[in-house]
């Protein structure tokens, strides 16, 4: 059993770097020949008001074609019609060049295994971004904006419908040539314009028409990028390869009834353990399903970072074993991988279906045996990538979807230079983390807090496709040694009770360097919290602020309850902190664990109690309306305050925390006279929240 520990601690703490390069996109033009292409596209003609109808008309059904057409581009993964490039669909998921999601929903490989699963010697491997598909025509053919342009000119006549319901309001339209698309991806946006030589007649009026044009809110070289990044790291680091050996390790060994062990040694004489081989199958498919959608990418609109606390492992592999790096410029989009349970290359070097133990015994100074177990997994399964801005388009969403292939071959991710081994045993991390490749100079590492005091036995690993462990800070927070040699390294930094901080470094041959870093502790406080009332004019009926209670906030009642809810701001460089604790009124005060910084704050307050509305008769023009009698059992909103940005918490050091909740305090009104829209001062806590947000703020002390 320890052997199979020291195997997860080894395989499973793993970063999966990503390194983006400046100059890395061979699309990006020059800023001056797209401005110069922008304006040509995007000139305005002067069109006589009288047909402006017909411009409208033609604006539409440009805007109308030219979206369908992103779409499509955008959910067969950069492609509108895939197959007429060679991307095609078996029964096999993971021996195509693309996977079929429904009849006519073909999504495309971006990186993939082109041999056959069963390659050996020399096998093949395919990049599909600035190979085989390019974002713009300048760079090559096939491209995303030629296949729009096509798009456009082939379907465009289709929307005008020869301009019927024009001639249906008196306009005469004649062709005077063909009609010509272009599509440009610019910096933030597409643009899409046709030149369509019309002449256009009303009565006695006539005009000649041409060029029509829109801009499809759409940041295209983004979701390009994002998408190119992502297939390029998996096709460097094998972040899918990885994750899936990380699995493979946490799940199998002796105790386990789901997978066999790697390798293990036991000294018994013979073993009536087995495994089958279909059932193994089947666990690693359900495996997948579960841990592939846990990947995310770090900067990315959804990415979260998960807690575990008191146990580092599981936190470990919950994060670092399953994060990208991503670009800050990402913050806007939405990735997430999928597994939808397709069937798997998979192949293990066992006897038939039964997996079992090679025996031997010897009868040295007494007789004894031992069960060698070494079983090597041969592994491919596809993944699906989805890209998603929910915003773009003007609200529609945009969504781009691409397939990646992992590859795994005697426990190892699979290289183009393969040989099958039989039964091998693991064969444990790369030469990466051994001592004898740290060849770069001195590395002088101090690490303070945020009072600038040392901070002793932070622990330093260092990643670059896999995380190795480099040591820990003495009593004056500094540690002075050698690195592994890597361009865009990650340095990462933990402590208990301090936040993980990170950051790029990279090393290079016999060059020190100097690393300084603030970690930021996480504290143990206590907290109360007291209430700001609002009060109901007993003749306009309106609510107002009790002032003296915003000065001097009143103690919640026996019978109110508040939840509060704290998400630290913190860099890019920090990880994410967040807290909750519940306070009763009438007890002391409860412990939080916070760190100093800026927060997102929500607190919502609920009354313990029964509460009504009383029944009321109103006049609507010459009716009377009666507004049945509310009740409200537990749990009745009560106040709160709503904060999500900057909300200081710096000064921890003052004292304990009072938070103060803003409350219209409903039950304490006389029930005679609560009405109905009472209970919407609930839904305006977030407004008062920011205007009368000074006086709000936390306070500390005793």
């Amino acid at each position: 059993m320890s052997q199979k520990k020291g195997q997860i601690t080894l395989f499973i703490i793993i970063g999966i770097v990503i390194l983006i390069i400046l100059g890395f996109f061979l699309y990006i033009r020059s800023s001056t020949t797209q401005e110069d292409m922008v304006t040509k596209l995007t000139q305005v003609q002067e069109v006589s008001r009288d047909f402006d109808l017909v411009y409208d008309y033609i604006d539409n059904c440009l805007n109308e074609i030219a979206t369908e057409g992103l779409q499509l581009i955008g959910e067969r993964g950069g492609y509108i019609n895939p197959g007429e490039y060679g991307v095609s669909a078996g029964t096999d998921a993971t021996e195509s060049s693309g996977i079929r999601l429904a009849k006519n929903w073909l999504i495309p490989y971006w990186f993939y295994m082109r041999s056959e699963n069963t390659c050996e010697g020399t096998c093949a491997f395919t990049v599909v971004p600035e190979v085989n598909l390019f974002l713009t025509e300048a760079q090559g053919s096939p491209s995303i904006e030629g296949q729009l342009k096509e798009y456009l000119e082939d379907n465009l006549d289709t929307c005008l419908g020869e301009f019927l319901p024009l001639k249906e309001q008196g306009f005469d339209v004649k062709e005077l040539g063909s009609l010509r698309a272009t599509a440009l991806i610019a910096e933030n946006d597409v643009i899409f314009s046709i030149e369509y030589p019309l002449k256009v007649t009303l009565g006695e009026k006539s005009q000649d028409i041409s060029n029509f044009f829109i801009r499809a809110p759409v940041n295209l070289r983004k979701f390009w990028e994002a998408a190119t990044v992502i297939s390029s790291m998996q096709s460097q680091f094998k972040y899918l390869e990885r994750l899936a050996l990380n699995l493979i390790v946490a799940y199998s060994g002796m105790d386990s009834d789901d997978l066999p062990p790697m390798s293990q040694l036991t000294f018994e004489f013979g073993s009536e353990k087995r495994w089958q081989k279909s059932m193994i199958n089947k666990k690693i498919k359900d495996m997948l399903a579960l841990n592939v959608p846990l990947i995310k990418v770090y900067n990315t609109k959804n990415y979260q970072y998960i807690s575990a606390p008191g146990n580092r492992l599981k936190e470990s592999m919950l994060n670092e074993g399953v994060t990208i790096l991503g670009n800050s410029s990402w913050s806007d989009l939405e990735v997430n991988f999928a597994y939808l349970g397709w069937d798997p290359y998979f192949d293990l070097n066992c006897k038939g279906d039964s997996c079992e133990s090679t025996s031997a015994s010897f009868d040295l100074f007494g007789l004894f045996g031992f069960q060698q177990y070494n079983f090597a997994y041969d592994l491919s399964f596809p993944a699906l990538v989805t890209i998603a801005d929910p915003k773009a388009l003007n609200q529609r969403g945009f969504v781009f979807n691409l397939m990646l292939e992992a590859n795994i071959r005697n426990n190892k991710p699979m290289s183009a230079n393969f040989s099958s081994l039989g039964r091998v045993p693991y064969a444990g991390e790369s030469m990466l983390c051994d001592y004898d490749k740290r060849n770069s100079g001195e590395i002088d590492i101090t690490v303070r807090d945020i009072e600038n005091k040392p901070v002793q036995d932070a622990e330093v690993t260092f990643t670059c496709g896999q995380s190795c462990y480099i040591g820990r800070t003495g009593a004056d927070g500094k540690l002075k040694t050698r690195f592994p040699i890597c361009l865009g390294g990650i340095v990462n930094f933990m402590k208990q009770d301090y936040l993980r901080y990170s950051a790029p470094l990279s090393t290079a041959v016999d060059r020190p360097e100097k690393f300084m870093v603030q970690m930021t502790p996480i504290l143990t406080k206590k907290l109360v919290v007291k209430k700001a009332l609002l009060r109901k004019n007993p003749v306009t009926k309106v609510f107002d602020r009790v002032p003296q209670t915003f000065v001097d906030p009143v103690n919640i009642t026996e019978n109110e309850t508040a939840l509060i809810t704290l998400e630290r701001l913190g860099s890019i460089n920090e990880q994410g902190h967040s807290s909750m604790a519940e306070y009763h009124g009438g007890q002391g005060p409860v412990e939080i664990q916070i760190a100093p910084g800026n927060y997102s704050v929500r607190i919502d307050l609920f009354y313990n109690g029964d509460v009504s509305i009383p029944e009321e008769v109103r006049r609507v023009g010459d009716e009377s309306v009666t507004i049945p009698e509310m009740e409200f059992n537990d749990m009745f909103p009560n106040g709160g305050l709503y904060y999500d940005h900057n909300f200081n918490m710096f000064n921890l050091n003052k004292g304990d925390l009072t938070f103060i909740a803003l409350s219209p305090n409903i039950p304490f009104i006389p029930e005679a006279e609560r009405t109905v829209e009472d209970i919407t001062q609930v839904s305006k806590l977030g407004f008062y929240s920011y205007n009368w947000a000074y006086p709000l703020q936390v306070r500390y002390g005793p």
